[in-house]
């Protein structure tokens, strides 16, 4: 009778353990509502009035509001593009701080070398920051602006990606005195300086809006056209923005605007005709080897003189290129690979002719 009373009570406790699997398994295999997951980073929808600023030469694109003065120069070894916002933005109760981006290859080294760049350069407390799932370095570079009457909050994002630095700066410049003892007299007050834990929240919050991008930093999109000249003996492409190719006595000189050269196509003088790319490059930095239409040259870079390129032509002459940018993509990856020598009834040149070079006189 126990023995009974025992399986019968063991089948009951298999009876309902299998309805408790039972149902375990038909509770997890019921599609249930997933928890909403917060939106990526930079993910969001740029506003429909807001613009984009890109720059094909080094590879990177922004979002900026409308009505954003944006200048653009060159600086050592790039770009500087400063971005002066004069309202709220969209969304933001806040108006944006300036944002300076600068892109370089080049840096000085031992304040004269110009070198490719390798690394960031931190201010203080740097750390690390994410936009667009790009890892920047983020530092604070206060200390690196103002003088004796101004002082800033800055905070810099630095990252290197294919032999170019990005750096995205936002600054707030504030005056150190805030009352003088007459006009041109002492400070007899100090200015109150911002709050550098807000300002620094609303530069983060500023260049995470901008959304920058990299896009393709091998690839150079330009609109370009062709030049040829029959005189010197070649053709080339070049993009548009390189200005309008002049032609003097002895050199083609591309200008933007009249004195703004930003190329210069030559023959080296009569006092160079005996000279080898051998003894050009003799004691020049950062000399390199180049092949233009089947013939050998040198390309060597200097921020006071840009981008030389000397081609030694079969006859003994040199075919000269003096590009004004240290930065020479352009020059690599448009110019120099379009560049044939050709010959013509007003110029019998070399490689394709057997004669002597019309220039240098």
């Amino acid at each position: 009778m126990k023995n009974k009373e025992g399986s019968t009570k063991i089948i009951t406790e298999l009876i309902i353990l299998g309805v408790i699997i039972a149902v375990g398994v038909l509770y997890f295999a019921i599609d249930r509502p997933t928890q909403p997951t917060a939106p990526a980073q930079n993910q969001e929808t740029v506003p429909s009035e807001w613009q984009t600023y890109t720059n094909n030469q080094y590879g990177f694109q922004v979002n900026y509001p409308s009505g954003t003065e944006i200048r653009d120069t060159d600086a050592t070894g790039g770009k500087s593009i400063t971005f002066n916002f004069s309202q709220k933005a969209p969304g933001f109760d806040f108006t944006f701080p300036t944002v300076i981006i600068t892109v370089q290859t080049e840096e000085y080294y031992n304040s004269s070398q110009l070198t490719p760049v390798t690394q960031c350069h931190p201010g203080d407390n740097p750390s690390t920051s994410t936009v667009n799932g790009i890892d920047f370095l983020k530092s604070d570079t206060s200390n690196m602006h103002g003088g004796t009457e101004s002082a800033a909050n800055a905070e810099s994002y630095c990252v290197v990606r294919n032999g170019i630095r990005y750096t995205l700066e936002a600054i707030d410049m504030y005056g150190r005195c805030a009352a003088y003892s007459g006009k041109g007299g002492s400070c007899i007050q100090e200015a109150q300086a911002p709050d550098k834990a807000t300002d620094f929240q609303r530069f983060d919050e500023t260049i995470q809006a901008l959304n920058f991008k990299l896009t393709s930093s091998t690839t150079i999109e330009e609109q370009k056209t062709t030049y040829t000249n029959n005189k010197f003996g070649f053709s080339l492409q070049y993009p548009i923005s390189l200005g309008t190719p002049v032609e003097s006595t002895d050199s083609i000189i591309f200008e933007t605007s009249p004195g703004n050269a930003t190329m210069d196509i030559y023959y080296l003088n009569t006092n160079y005709t005996s000279s080898t790319l051998d003894s050009i490059a003799a004691g020049k930095n950062n000399v390199r080897s180049i092949n233009v239409d089947g013939q050998n040259g040198i390309e060597f870079s200097g921020i006071q003189f840009g981008t030389l390129v000397y081609i030694q032509l079969p006859n003994g002459k040199i075919f000269a290129i003096n590009y004004s940018f240290a930065n020479s993509s352009i020059l690599d990856q448009i110019i120099l690979p379009s560049l044939k020598f050709i010959c013509s009834s007003g110029a019998t040149n070399y490689p394709h002719c057997n004669a002597v070079l019309p220039f240098p006189n």
